[in-house]
């Protein structure tokens, strides 16, 4: 039998780090660096985004029962380096995200068009948070239109 030549885009984005982390940018003039490093954390932001929405599903699947595990946060510390209290917080994020899904939406809008560090991420789920808890299934976040959230994140 042929060797299949599909692969995922996990595989194309393992490759692809591959040959950026291999890459020897010391020549590289400051004007393009400066676009690649943004570039690079747009993209880190934006498998941040794609992480957490898997890590839903993983939660919800109970997917870390098939490799033996007792729990979630084990299998998280084992197989991604998380301590458990980030590992806990990204649990966290993900299940208040789906009750949140225009907030999920702008974070994968920001993720892909501004850069989000984690001290945002952690103001981000802080209010998120407060807000379910003050005003409970009252809350309704207006929709925005594309590029509004975005837009109003100041540059850095």
């Amino acid at each position: 039998m042929a060797a299949s030549t599909w692969s995922s885009p996990v595989d194309d984005v393992t490759r692809s780090i591959a040959a950026l982390v291999g890459e020897d940018t010391r020549h590289v003039p400051g004007v393009v660096q400066a676009e690649r490093m943004k570039q690079i954390r747009q993209g880190i932001n934006r498998l941040e985004a794609q992480f957490n929405a898997e890590l839903r599903v993983f939660d919800k699947q109970q997917g870390w029962v098939v490799s033996g595990h007792q729990g979630r946060h084990g299998w998280l510390r084992r197989n991604c380096q998380f301590s458990s209290g980030a590992g806990a917080d990204r649990i966290r994020l993900g299940r208040q995200l789906e009750e949140l899904p225009q907030t999920a939406a702008a974070f994968h809008e920001l993720g892909s068009a501004s850069s989000i560090s984690p001290a945002e991420e952690r103001l981000a789920r802080a209010v998120t948070s407060t807000a379910r808890a003050r005003l409970g299934p009252r809350l309704s976040i207006p929709a925005r239109s594309p590029g509004s959230v975005a837009a109003s994140v100041p540059p850095r």
